[in-house]
């Protein structure tokens, strides 16, 4: 009966002590691991697979479509090297924008999705105009001749994110639109202070409203004054039933 050659193990080849062969064991086996976990790394980076090629904007409008991509700064970079929360702090530096949010899609696509503010009135303090939504957000200095236009005689200078008192804003539309409900159209809207706030009309004449008190009242004051054919430069209807007109 022949006899069988004991089996050398790779300890055995290489001449290694058991101690050494552990030591060895428990080093090469992580490096190799993290060897091929960097080269795949590497290949995802490099390859032209995962290029993004196709960047989807959702809920901007199409004047601001160019403005986010710009924003995003994205050149030619593989998906994998990208970070959606600081692409999004990029693109939130445009301030028309109020929110923004961004997916990476494989192999090669992204979407942007954003929340722009909606101005609702031009607001002009200090001689610059500022635009600002229905809660009294400044979203930026411009100006839009389709908006209703208010000047606020407390020379504020406001920056991006800064707020005008939502009630003020209120106060100007309330107005606006109780004297289109009595055929009246205003002309400027301008606060002269917290509480008063004046209107000149397109035909020369100025009326001046305590917007804390009855503003329906006042507006229907002025229309029968105006219906009367009362003659007047000036109104001030901040007393009531008793109105002081020159």
């Amino acid at each position: 009966m022949q006899r069988r050659r004991p089996s050398r193990n790779w300890r055995a080849i290489l001449g290694l002590r058991r101690a050494d062969a552990l030591w060895l064991r428990d080093r090469l086996i992580p490096c190799a691991v993290l060897a091929l976990v960097t080269g795949a790394f590497a290949f995802l980076l490099r390859s032209p697979l995962f290029v993004v090629h196709t960047v989807r904007v959702q809920g901007a409008p199409a004047a601001l479509t160019t403005a986010v991509v710009r924003a995003a700064g994205i050149n030619n970079q593989s998906l994998f090297a990208l970070n959606p929360q600081q692409l999004a702090a990029r693109i939130l530096t445009i301030p028309d924008l109020q929110n923004a949010r961004v997916s990476l899609n494989l192999p090669d696509a992204m979407t942007i999705n954003v929340l722009a503010y909606q101005p609702v009135a031009v607001w002009v303090s200090a001689g610059k105009s500022y635009l600002v939504t229905e809660d009294g957000t400044v979203v930026k200095p411009g100006d839009d001749a389709k908006l209703l236009h208010v000047t606020d005689n407390s020379g504020h200078t406001y920056a991006h994110g800064d707020h005008i008192a939502p009630a003020s804003v209120r106060a100007a539309f309330t107005l606006r639109d109780l004297l289109a409900g009595q055929q009246i159209s205003g002309g400027d809207y301008t606060f002269l202070d917290a509480h008063s706030l004046s209107v000149r009309s397109t035909a020369g004449w100025q009326a001046i409203f305590d917007i804390t008190g009855n503003v329906a009242q006042q507006t229907r004051i002025l229309s029968a004054l105006l219906a009367r054919g009362v003659p007047f430069q000036l109104v001030d209807l901040r007393f009531g039933n008793d109105p002081y007109y020159r």
